[in-house]
């Protein structure tokens, strides 16, 4: 059995207490040294980290921001489209003119939407107007738009609004198309994937990805 510390110190030589002593007492400011490096070391990294989480954060909130302004304009394309909305008050001849205006002005100003905005999943339009068939899901009749979650407020809104689904997949962009005049209701709705929206930010790489600095 080893003997108490105190008591092994006890029986050392005087030249070795000493020596013991010396080397304690040497020990202690390299200690503290070390102790307070760690502290101001950790403090630093701490500070690096939250700093490269806020700017991964702002480069979210700005990608964010540009993808809902980029819908905003993709929707105010289809509100503002003159010939999208005279045609769609227009009456018909034959179903054949009706879908000539489909293909040459529906189809072909929502595939343009869709195509500069990869994060579009579909461009509705829902409408009241008499006498138009549905058309895929580019056009649609105002009664397939009463089971969705924006169809009470889009009735009231004056301005496009946003409405996320209630599983959170979907973001939808709604307004009434616009008339100078007493018009049957028309409702534009864009649908965005979620996943599209927030895809920069899920992409942005952890902070333990950051390069590695010197101090």
């Amino acid at each position: 059995m080893l003997a108490h510390p105190f008591q092994f110190f006890k029986n050392l030589p005087f030249r070795r207490k000493i020596l013991s002593i010396c080397i304690f007492v040497s020990l202690i400011p390299m200690l503290l040294f070390g102790i307070v490096s760690y502290i101001q070391i950790s403090r630093q990294m701490l500070r690096r980290e939250e700093a490269a989480l806020q700017e991964i954060l702002r480069q979210s909130a700005d990608s964010i921001d540009f993808k809902l302004n980029s819908y905003l304009d993709a929707l105010n394309m289809v509100l503002w489209s003159d010939t999208l909305k005279t045609g769609l008050l227009k009456t018909y001849d034959t179903n054949y003119e009706q879908y000539m205006f489909y293909k040459e002005e529906v189809d072909s100003l929502f595939l343009t939407i869709r195509s500069l905005n990869t994060g579009i999943s579909t461009v509705t339009i829902y409408t009241e107007a008499p006498g138009l068939h549905p058309h895929g899901d580019n056009v649609l009749r105002m009664e397939s738009a009463r089971d969705m979650p924006w169809y009470d407020q889009a009735l009231i809104a004056t301005r496009p609004f946003y409405q996320v689904s209630a599983d959170g997949k979907k973001l939808y962009l709604v307004c009434r198309m616009y008339y100078s005049y007493p018009a049957p209701v028309s409702l534009a709705c864009i649908t965005v994937d979620t996943d599209a929206l927030f895809a920069h930010s899920r992409k942005a790489p952890p902070c333990t990805r950051l390069p590695r600095r010197s101090f």
